[in-house]
């Protein structure tokens, strides 16, 4: 590792920042498809819900159906019309329950949702804040300042001698692999970090 060299003119600058660009797209993709996921999960937690309600619905009121019927043959002698009425209000009165429970459902999943908002923030503000990511923003800007550096150079370095040109490359060249470094540190903390 100590006697790889690093050639000016293998290095494309264009390239470096498309594969940057790719990097950070990646890396938003993800948090987009953790985004996506989370909404699958609570769609499919909703869906499930109103099912449940739905199904108690539908047993409440064959329940109701058969209290009556039952009711209607076991009281022959009683009056029919009131023991209806007080049937027909208590069964009026299902829908209300069941909405109750599909609203009580529907907040259950909107406050896991927020608490699912409020970790992830939480954990890109502690990466944030950690010192090895810190050290690696710092990392990647100087060795972006000493690229442009190294590529002004060569550029006057191909009118005069490559002397400046070889020192600004090994510079460049050991900015890059302290920014690997801090990266990879950066990397591992973050790791660290999750599920915390």
């Amino acid at each position: 590792m100590a006697n790889a060299k690093f050639d000016i003119k293998s290095v494309d600058i264009k390239t470096v920042q498309i594969e940057a660009q790719k990097s950070a797209e990646r890396a938003f993709y993800a948090g987009v498809g953790v985004t996506d996921r989370a909404v699958e999960v609570l769609r499919t937690y909703l869906a499930e819900a109103q099912k449940r309600a739905q199904e108690r619905f539908t047993a409440a009121q064959h329940d109701v159906t058969a209290r009556v019927a039952g009711v209607q043959r076991n009281l022959s002698g009683f009056e029919p019309q009131a023991l209806r009425a007080g049937l027909q209000t208590e069964a009026l009165a299902v829908p209300g329950r069941v909405q109750k429970a599909v609203d009580a459902n529907v907040a259950n999943a909107t406050d896991a949702y927020a608490g699912l908002v409020q970790r992830g923030e939480g954990l890109v503000t502690r990466i944030r804040r950690q010192q090895s990511t810190k050290d690696a923003v710092t990392a990647a800007e100087t060795t972006v300042s000493k690229a442009k550096t190294t590529k002004t150079q060569a550029t006057k370095a191909a009118k005069k001698s490559t002397a400046d040109t070889r020192s600004s490359a090994k510079a460049t060249s050991t900015a890059a692999k302290k920014t690997a470094t801090a990266g990879a540190e950066a990397v591992v903390d973050a790791a660290e970090k999750v599920g915390d």
